[in-house]
């Protein structure tokens, strides 16, 4: 039973980063109109540092809180399942109560960063 477990969250967690991982799109241009878009595309000047640094922060902690949700998630189901015993309702509350402190982090987290990053960005856009 252990090792049926083992093996779905293992393939869920390979699906999952394998997707984050595989590229989204592929085109096949001709080598010198390929040039052309990437020298296009690669102008970083016009993105601010403090927007992609803010953009990677609120993806990270949208993960964190995601992962905390499934936490959440997990914990009310093993709590539905357990059918009266009383062990595995206290390891159901734990995994929740768990899960809860981690999405207030987040959520504290993400409030936090967001405040510094609009103050950032303000304060370069005043000067």
């Amino acid at each position: 039973m252990k090792t049926k477990k083992y093996l779905l969250v293992s393939l869920f967690l390979v699906l999952l980063f394998g997707s984050l991982v595989l590229p989204q799109r592929i085109e096949a241009v001709h080598m010198s109109e390929g040039m052309e878009i990437f020298s296009e595309q690669a102008e970083l000047a016009d993105v601010e540092l403090t927007t992609v640094i803010g953009n990677v922060i609120k993806w990270v902690l949208g993960f964190l809180g995601l992962i905390a949700t499934i936490i959440i998630i997990v914990g009310g189901f093993m709590w539905m399942t357990s059918g009266g015993d009383e062990e595995k309702i206290n390891k159901a509350k734990k995994l929740m109560i768990n899960g809860l402190i981690g999405l207030a982090i987040v959520l504290v987290a993400y409030i936090i960063s967001n405040f510094v990053i609009d103050a950032l960005t303000t304060e370069i856009l005043v000067e």
